[in-house]
């Protein structure tokens, strides 16, 4: 059967039409819980200020997103105040503070004389009575005493172009940088007032902070979806072959019809993302809160809020898991399976004995995760799945950690690690390693990684210094321990995360001064390893291990490791800082084979991915920071989560503790499977319309030319 002319043409536009994704700063939103604002003012409506009780100012727009906060301790600030365009900080020691109000921005600071009396607005800048009368004016760069007046109030006025000042019942003109009294030559009700616009309420609540855990999960398929997939296989099951024609005929001109409508809503939406759901890149970002027993869920692309649902959880929260298309929310006497389409419970199980530990098992299928519990009367599977026959489990302990073997839902302990002091931070491998075995060398050789699966990092304390092992998870055998600092330590900033056959160690040293450091260790192998199909953990394994360690100028509170669908965009390392940004590193940058040791050489270059001088200190670099609009606030509880989405250029990431909520995308190899914003997709479609009428125009004259020549031969 030929193909029709519509079917052609649908197929022709959506080979032209591409995927436009929104540039970074287009795509991240914020959500801030702070409680309840005082000493709020709200401007003309749409705009309110606040103060919460960790003395930080809040701008929020008309639907309480914050626009921008400013940090009043940095100012010694106690109190503020809305002076025309600028917003006005005040300290005890009588040091007032001006940060633009459309940005908050800081511009500038000047030191009183005396302790504040009034502050107001006038066409020349921002006039400061002191208490003891005298009048100070700033114009926004600069501060000039101007005099004093006989009142304790005053009032800013206009006369034509002149500016003055009415105190009681004294009239002063502003002449250069002086006041003048004056008589009153004229009557007063000529003066023009410079009035503002703001009023102010008691307290504004948005919503308390409370601690929680959080967790990214695809977003579930709509229901028009689903239903267009049970109407495809109506049509597959028609008995009329001439019925399915005709029906697939009206398919690809509702098709076309959608195309078409796009176009049109594309030109005032450019860069807009169409197809978020089939690509999952808006995925859900499903919050616990631990105080309200909440389950909140946000879409990651615009932070709306889809469901909020009420848990009868009893005790502490242990684990949120995501499981396929419903979430577990494990507590310390039982589980809630809640749907993550509307938030609708599904069931629940409470036990008598609280579960002391949380197991993620593998199923057979490889779709859905099964869920294992430690209680102290023994091993308890949550979902009677057809689970993969034999499974190597990891327990973390206060003194190590545990390894077991699930055999006949028994966990059977199979070794034992144990550490000196205390286990700080542990990490281990992704599901799925790199598919890239080695890294080809200049002289095209190459160097093997060190790709093992069940690769297990632990970081521990012991006499002081920081140690690092590295060992396997099936078996306990370990392969590499190392000090990382024998330096004074601060502890609770150590961090680790580790894919591949790489792992990256960040802590703050003490020692003269604190430093924020980051140490990194790349694992390679012989070629007898790399080259096995399989690998089993009981084999004898060589590995050689290099390290380079770096200097960050900003203190890490977390750190994650970027993630897609088939592992082949470059990693990079994703850095939450004290100071609020989220930051994404390059893994090239963090590379232990950096030369130090001598001048770069044309081989050197080729011998690695972007292969640069070894510098210890990483420098900041604005074009990296996730976070552009806002910066964030670190409370010790802060989550970095990725979630990998079917385009593989691109993953979702948040940052998630009990005062903010930021989600964005992060594109570690750049949009190479993605059209940007600017792609002539017309151009396309008409160079595509032209080619096909130049071939049915063509046809005919080859038809035609085709049958001369035989009528010659």
């Amino acid at each position: 059967m030929k193909v029709s002319l519509l079917t052609l043409a649908v197929f022709l536009c959506k080979t032209a039409c591409g995927i436009h994704l929104d540039t970074a700063f287009e795509r991240d939103w914020t959500e801030v819980t702070f409680g309840t604002l005082e000493n709020v003012i709200e401007l003309s409506s749409d705009h309110t200020f606040g103060v919460d009780d960790n003395k930080y100012l809040y701008k929020l727009d008309i639907n309480d997103r914050v626009e921008y906060y400013i940090d009043l301790a940095l100012h010694d600030g106690k109190s503020y105040e809305l002076v025309g365009p600028y917003i006005a900080t005040f300290s005890d020691d009588n040091k007032v503070s001006f940060h633009r109000e459309a940005s908050g921005v800081f511009v500038d600071s000047i030191s009183l004389k005396a302790p504040l009396q009034q502050i107001a607005y006038g066409p020349n800048g921002v006039f400061v009575l002191l208490q003891d009368n005298s009048v100070t004016l700033w114009n926004g760069e600069a501060s000039f005493y101007l005099g004093k007046v006989e009142g304790s109030e005053i009032s800013i006025h206009q006369y034509d172009l002149d500016v003055y000042i009415v105190s009681n019942d004294s009239l002063y003109k502003l002449v250069g940088d002086e006041l003048v009294e004056e008589a009153h030559t004229f009557p007063k009700k000529n003066l023009k007032p410079v009035l503002s616009s703001a009023h102010i309420k008691k307290n504004h609540k948005v919503g308390a902070a409370s601690a929680g855990r959080a967790v990214l999960v695809p977003k579930p398929d709509s229901i028009a979806k689903i239903e267009k997939s049970q109407h495809l296989q109506h049509e597959l099951t028609s008995a009329s072959l001439l019925v399915r024609y005709f029906l697939k005929l009206k398919d690809h001109a509702l098709d076309l019809g959608q195309f078409i409508s796009s176009l049109k809503s594309s030109q005032s939406s450019a860069g807009v993302l169409e197809n978020d759901d089939e690509y999952h890149v808006g995925s859900l970002l499903v919050y616990f809160n631990d105080e309200h027993q909440l389950l909140t869920a946000r879409d990651t692309t615009d932070g709306s809020l889809l469901w909020t649902t009420e848990l009868p959880t009893k005790g502490p929260l242990l684990n949120l898991i995501s499981r396929g298309s419903n979430i577990i929310v494990v507590s310390e006497f039982g589980y809630v399976l809640v749907n993550s389409r509307d938030g609708n419970v599904i069931s629940t199980e409470r036990v008598s004995q609280p579960i002391q530990k949380v197991f993620e098992l593998s199923t057979a299928d490889g779709f859905e995760t099964s869920i294992g519990v430690k209680l102290p009367e023994g091993f308890k599977i949550l979902f009677d799945n057809s689970l993969v026959s034999s499974q190597y489990l990891l327990e973390t302990q206060d003194n190590g950690l545990q390894g077991y073997k699930l055999l006949d839902q028994e966990l059977i302990p199979t070794w034992k690690l144990n550490v000196n002091e205390a286990l700080i931070a542990v990490s281990r491998n992704g599901k799925q390693v790199s598919n890239a075995v080695g890294i080809p060398r200049y002289d095209r050789s190459v160097l093997h990684k060190f790709l093992n699966p069940n690769l297990v990092a632990a970081l521990t304390s012991s006499e002081g210094a920081l140690g690092l092992t590295l060992l396997d998870g099936v078996l306990g055998r370990v392969y590499f321990e190392q000090i990382v600092s024998s330096d004074e330590v601060a502890f609770d900033t150590a961090k680790i995360v580790q894919r591949d056959n790489w792992v990256v160690v960040s802590y703050v040293s003490q020692k003269d001064a604190p430093e924020q450091r980051i140490v990194v260790y790349d694992l390679f192998t012989d070629s007898t390893f790399a080259d096995n199909d399989e690998i089993s953990s009981f084999d004898h394994l060589a590995v050689n291990v290099s390290s380079k360690s770096f200097i960050y100028p900003e203190r890490i509170a977390a750190l994650a490791v970027t993630d897609t669908k088939f592992g082949i965009s470059t990693k990079s390392v994703l850095i939450f800082t004290e100071e609020g940004n989220l930051v994404e590193v390059p893994k090239h940058i963090l590379n232990s084979r950096r030369i130090d040791d001598h001048k770069l050489t044309q081989n050197d270059f080729m011998d690695d991915f972007k292969m640069t001088p070894y510098q210890p200190v990483i420098q900041k670099d604005a074009s990296k920071v996730l976070n552009h609009k806002l910066k964030l606030r670190s409370d010790g509880s802060d989550q970095i989560l990725v979630q990998p989405t079917e385009l593989e250029s691109t993953a979702v990431v948040c940052v998630v503790n009990s005062i903010n909520q930021f989600c964005s995308i992060v594109l570690p190899s750049l949009s190479y499977d993605i059209l940007s914003a600017s792609f002539p997709k017309m151009s396309l479609i008409l160079t595509l319309i032209a080619l096909l009428a130049a071939y049915l125009v063509s046809k005919s004259f080859v038809s035609t030319k085709k049958l001369q020549d035989k009528w010659l031969d």
